[in-house]
């Protein structure tokens, strides 16, 4: 997620850097024998990386209210 007001490093990465990174998180736990999983809330999960790319591991979805708008597939 984005910090406001802070010079965080991974606050200007693009979507396309995002998601290679996760990927590459992923692939890292996975080799060490661990189920990867991502989580997000929704603005990260369809604007902050590509999900098409990442559909193979299980999503939590931080969203905390009854009326759920997420228009992707989830696990938790």
């Amino acid at each position: 997620e984005v910090i406001p007001g802070q010079d965080a490093r991974a606050n200007d990465l693009t979507r396309a850097e995002r998601t290679a990174i996760a990927k590459a998180f992923c692939t890292t736990i996975e080799k060490a024998g661990y189920q990867p999983m991502l989580y997000s809330n929704t603005k990260w999960m369809v604007m902050g990386i590509d999900l098409e790319q990442l559909n193979q591991y299980p999503t939590c979805f931080a969203y905390y209210v009854d009326n759920n708008v997420f228009p992707y597939k989830y696990h938790i």
